[in-house]
Order: C-alpha cells, then structure tokens, then sequence
C-alpha cells in the first residue's frame, strides 16, 4: 500500500492521524508524538492499526 493511501486509511478509521513524508527519496508514513497528553499506550495502539490496514490492501 503506497503511503498516502495508508495514511487515508489511518484516519477514516479514527485510531490515528498520520501523515505522508518522502525520507531519502523514497514515499514514507510519518507519526508525530508531540502532544503532552501521548500516552505509550497510545503509541503501542498504533502498529496493529497499520499493520492491519497493510494487511487488508490489495496487492
């Protein structure tokens, strides 16, 4: 899955706000924790959420 479709389906499914980044030339998903109120359970959260879209995509 491209990033900027994962990170489309990040957010209709509510769990996260991520955004598309190019790191070294090559298309990436960025997560900012920057918020004081981030908890690591919600970072933890996050990796079945992508995972589980990535799953999900098409080939």
């Amino acid at each position: 899955m491209a990033p900027d479709g994962l990170v489309d389906a990040i957010a209709r499914s509510g769990d996260a706000f991520l955004t598309a980044t190019v790191h070294e030339g090559r298309p990436a998903v960025r997560a900012a924790f920057s918020n004081w109120r981030t908890r690591h359970e919600d970072v933890d959260r996050l990796l079945p959420v992508v995972a589980g879209l990535v799953r999900q995509a098409p080939d």
